[in-house]
């Protein structure tokens, strides 16, 4: 009788798990964040349109555009809402809800967020993402935006609220739901330069519920379709942009 030899179990191979390319930073301040595998903070410009990169000349110098050609994610985060653009430099750049992402040249160590707030213009790309947007551009200067990078305006004929009263929309259902729509975000996330204390949410005339800033009722405009759209501004003289 023979006897074949016992079988040795497989051999195993140890390999090293790779970090996810894109990281949540945290901090005690700001809250969670986006950072690169390396745990360097990422940016977003308030000069730029959704799928747009406008850092040009030595705007590339301080804040390098950030691209990974390999989008994973930790649990938090979702790989669909992340895909990339041409950069400037006719480069490829990382976007995060269609907005380009950014390096800042003084963030020397994993964690720095020197950047944010600088100019006005660079802030931080939070996590959840922010629903009110700071955008700024060379006819309008800075204004308050959807997430989308649509403009957010306010009415001069309505009567702003107060420490203790509430606004009143004089924008009734003749003008509601057709030009103009009320906006609201019950979970508001705004930008480091914006005081969430600015802002109330109410109820209007139409018995829906609506955000105001510094008293004045927030609404859209139907004809801004894309990024950076302001059409609205100076509209009847009576329709503005919002500024911070």
């Amino acid at each position: 009788m023979s006897f074949l030899p016992a079988s040795s179990p497989p051999a195993t191979t140890n390999v090293a798990t790779l970090p996810d390319t894109i990281q949540i930073g945290q901090n005690s301040t700001i809250g969670s964040f986006l950072t690169d595998a390396n745990g360097k903070t990422l940016y977003y410009f308030a000069n730029d349109k959704a799928g747009i990169s406008n850092c040009t000349g030595q705007c590339q110098t301080i804040w390098p555009a950030f691209y990974t050609a390999g989008i994973t994610v930790p649990d938090g985060l979702n790989s669909a809402d992340f895909g990339s653009v041409a950069a400037s430099s006719a480069t490829k750049q990382t976007t995060y809800k269609d907005w380009p992402l950014y390096y800042y040249s003084g963030d020397t160590k994993p964690g720095d967020t020197n950047g944010d707030g600088m100019q006005k213009i660079w802030f931080i790309a939070k996590i959840p993402f922010y629903n009110v947007l700071i955008m700024n551009n060379s006819t309008d200067n800075s204004y308050l935006a959807t997430s989308a990078g649509t403009a957010l305006y306010y009415n001069s004929n309505d009567t702003k609220g107060t420490s203790t009263t509430n606004p009143v929309s004089k924008c009734d259902a003749t003008c509601m739901g057709t030009d103009w729509t009320s906006f609201d975000q019950p979970q508001l996330i705004v930008p480091s330069l914006l005081n969430s204390g600015d802002f109330q949410e109410f109820t209007n005339a139409d018995n829906q519920t609506q955000l105001a800033y510094k008293g004045r009722p927030l609404y859209q405009y139907s004809e801004d379709s894309v990024s950076g759209d302001a059409n609205g501004n100076g509209l009847n003289k009576i329709w503005h942009l919002v500024q911070p």
